[in-house]
């Protein structure tokens, strides 16, 4: 998992504690590392459900 969060996937969990620190949200690396992981896995089910709903 950890060659997941690599500059080329966009967002990394350094920049998602950056960006949520902004927000006065306050979180660690491993804790935004799971939250990257969560939404990358309900990215994927949104798709395959857009996909297989496209070809009925």
């Amino acid at each position: 998992m950890e060659e997941e969060h690599k500059e080329s996937k966009g967002m990394t969990p350094e920049r998602v504690v950056k960006i949520l620190a902004r927000h006065h949200e306050i979180i660690t690396v491993q804790q935004a590392k799971r939250m990257l992981e969560m939404v990358n896995l309900l990215a994927g089910i949104a798709v395959n459900q857009y996909l297989r709903n496209t070809k009925s």
